[in-house]
């Protein structure tokens, strides 16, 4: 398994290219043939980038296109006068029917709601953990008048600030606002929202770099410096990385909308 963020590629098409040659050179070590079956992303210069992202790595030696009335043709076109990869044209089956996006969003729900089925709430110590996704945890705390500082400077509440390789991060309370963005720019800091971690959804990165499951934050613990997060795994001890998504969650597999 590897977690990308979200639940659609769009906003993550680096990570879905990657993910998907990892995933791929997993399964080459044990199986004799591979089968890719990419995302449903086709249309526009987004369809095109991520398509063209995944042929160049994963280096198929063909590439079979599904297709009802030539919608793919803007994706083969760069593959029309190579020897590599083969491209073979099929027409998709007339009993195929699309799902709508209220069917898509109610079968996200009953899958989430299953994988975190008896999940437990978990402490994650900042000490032993790193955060991709977030420049958060990756600097030095300062001391408390620090934050007094940024707060007149920023015009917000500033619950910790961080000196990182590229100035000062903030972490501020309440929900984003444009105007303290616009402060932080002019300032010299960077800012990140407390809120974001609410309900977020969020991969647990092992210590070889491997996704080892899924998890929602509960809390983002300030006092005792944790993360409390949901997850169905029976212990975090391994877990050296959260890997920030950018969609929210409840345990019952409702959908908040984007971090």
């Amino acid at each position: 398994m590897e977690f990308v963020g979200a639940t659609s590629p769009v906003g993550h098409l680096l990570q879905c290219a990657t993910a998907t040659c990892r995933v791929a050179r997993k399964a080459s070590a044990a199986a004799a043939l591979v089968v890719v079956d990419t995302t449903g992303l086709v249309h526009g210069s987004i369809g095109r980038a991520l398509k063209s992202a995944k042929i160049e790595l994963l280096q198929p030696w063909m590439v079979i296109a599904l297709q009802r009335e030539g919608e793919l043709e803007a994706l083969l076109a760069p593959y029309r006068h190579r020897s590599e990869p083969a491209v073979e044209r099929l027409e998709v089956a007339a009993a195929v029917v699309s799902k709508t996006t209220e069917q898509r969003r109610a079968r996200r729900q009953r899958r989430f709601a299953h994988y975190f089925r008896g999940a437990r709430t978990l402490e994650l110590g900042w000490r032993s953990l790193t955060l991709e996704g977030s420049a958060f945890l990756s600097g030095r705390a300062m001391p408390g008048h620090f934050c007094a500082y940024a707060e007149g400077k920023l015009g917000c509440e500033v619950a910790r600030v961080e000196r990182t390789g590229n100035g000062l991060l903030a972490l501020a309370r309440g929900e984003p606002d444009r105007t303290v963005q616009r402060a932080a720019h002019q300032e010299g800091y960077e800012v990140e929202w407390l809120s974001r971690f609410d309900n977020l959804l969020v991969g647990l990165i092992d210590r070889k770099g491997e996704t080892a499951g899924l998890g929602i934050v509960q809390k983002a613990d300030l006092e005792k410096q944790r993360f409390l997060v949901a997850t169905p795994l029976e212990s975090t001890e391994q877990i050296a990385c959260l890997r920030l998504g950018s969609m929210k969650v409840l345990r019952d597999g409702t959908e908040l909308g984007e971090a």
